[in-house]
């Protein structure tokens, strides 16, 4: 069983002799999140807890699971959560389909897009990714449907890390799914979504914005099409 009270400490000794208090109320700030921070930018952070974080060596997916979600769940500073987030990526032989439901909590849970979309991209996207079966794909457009909007975030950049393994059909249906919404963090990600996979089909990317430019954002399209140029003359070369 893990000791939820025990790694919360060991983490919080950790980080406390790098702790920038001057950062912390701007940076809590900037996050919007309700945990108070202790300063720590990422690559600090990263750097620090990196020994900590291979030491929890999980042996099974369940152990896997109880260790990021004791971190994650336990947490008392926002900072932690960002830990629970790199020891999940750290421990790659367990990022799998049979953790969607853990991915799942976090997304829910985290909130924001500074915990969601390492999560979505690093997390889901690898699991779904690497499988490559109707189940994580189903779990997807699942998620593209979900009334939670960060699951639906979280499904329009799962494949952000795709490169040429990108499901195109899907990508361009789950930006036309959203396409009426008007929350922000939508638009932004469909946007991002569809720049990045112009980085390997830029002309099929603008042809479909521009067939669907009535229906998208000004955002969106904007966002989409922000370096097409230059990824088209890339792929030229």
């Amino acid at each position: 069983m893990v000791d939820q009270e025990k790694l919360s400490k060991e983490l919080i000794e950790i980080m406390t002799p790098h702790a920038e208090p001057h950062r912390a109320e701007k940076m809590q700030a900037y996050a919007k999140s309700k945990l108070p921070f202790l300063g720590l930018e990422l690559p600090v952070l990263r750097d620090v807890t990196k020994a900590w974080r291979k030491s929890l060596k999980p042996t099974t997916h369940e152990e896997y699971a109880a260790y990021t979600l004791a971190i994650w769940s336990n947490a008392t500073y926002h900072e932690e959560r960002h830990t629970a987030i790199d020891y999940a990526r750290l421990h790659k032989k367990f990022i799998t389909l049979e953790q969607l439901d853990t991915y799942e909590q976090l997304i829910t849970e985290g909130a924001w897009w500074d915990l969601v979309d390492p999560i979505a991209s690093n997390l889901v996207g690898k699991a779904v990714l690497d499988a490559s079966s109707d189940e994580g794909y189903q779990r997807m457009d699942e998620w593209i449907e979900a009334d939670h909007m960060w699951l639906r975030r979280s499904a329009l950049i799962f494949q952000l890390r795709a490169k040429d393994r990108t499901d195109q059909d899907r990508l361009f249906r789950y930006a036309l799914k959203v396409a009426d919404e008007t929350e922000f963090f939508i638009r932004k990600a469909t946007g991002w979504a569809l720049r990045q996979y112009a980085n390997y089909a830029p002309d099929d990317v603008e042809a479909f914005v521009h067939d669907n430019e009535d229906t998208f954002s000004n955002l969106t399209v904007r966002e989409a099409l922000k370096n097409i140029e230059k990824q088209k003359a890339k792929i030229k070369k």
